[in-house]
């Protein structure tokens, strides 16, 4: 980070630093067709908060979390999509409830807090909205692996035609 000055004293540059993300953006997948989704989806959206479990459906279907900073009178709306999953096997209010239980240091089932996960969910709490589309179950794979391939957000680690050389993993941990 030698290339940015920050004109900050040291605790507050040291917080800056923090917040930088490396996005990959791949025009390739963007102006491939046969990558584009076929069908037409129909996007809800809902600050996340751990209260707001109950105001998601109880239904299948994709969904993604994305930063909007609260600016306004700027030029353009600016977004910062950062992970897409889906809700095959649970439900969306079901994987809404699992991000709750990740931001608040508990695992899903078994499992430990995912670190990127828990990072992005703390990091811009209040900040972070979940956007989810209902979806008939025999589409939702095929979606989301559709839109993880056309936008490779930067907290998925698993993108269905993205290798990565073990060169670059260090962009993605």
């Amino acid at each position: 980070m030698h290339d940015i000055s920050w004109n900050a004293k040291r605790g507050r540059r040291q917080e800056i630093k923090e917040h930088i993300r490396k996005f990959l953006l791949y025009p390739g997948f963007w102006n491939d067709s046969s990558k584009h989704i076929k069908h037409k989806i129909k996007w809800e959206k809902i600050l996340f908060e751990d209260g707001n479990a109950t105001s998601i459906p109880n239904k299948k279907g994709v969904y993604c979390f994305v930063v909007e900073p609260p600016v306004v009178d700027f030029i353009f709306e600016t977004r910062y999509l950062f992970y897409i999953g889906k809700a095959s096997s649970a439900t969306l209010r079901a994987r809404y409830k699992n991000y709750v239980d990740e931001k608040n240091n508990v695992g899903i089932g078994n499992q430990k807090p995912r670190i990127k996960v828990q990072e992005m969910l703390n990091d811009y709490y209040g900040h972070i909205y979940f956007f989810y589309a209902e979806l008939n179950a025999d589409l939702v794979k095929d979606i989301e692996e559709k839109l993880l391939n056309m936008y490779m957000p930067y907290v998925n680690t698993s993108i269905p035609e993205l290798k990565i050389s073990e060169e670059y993993k260090h962009i993605y941990s």
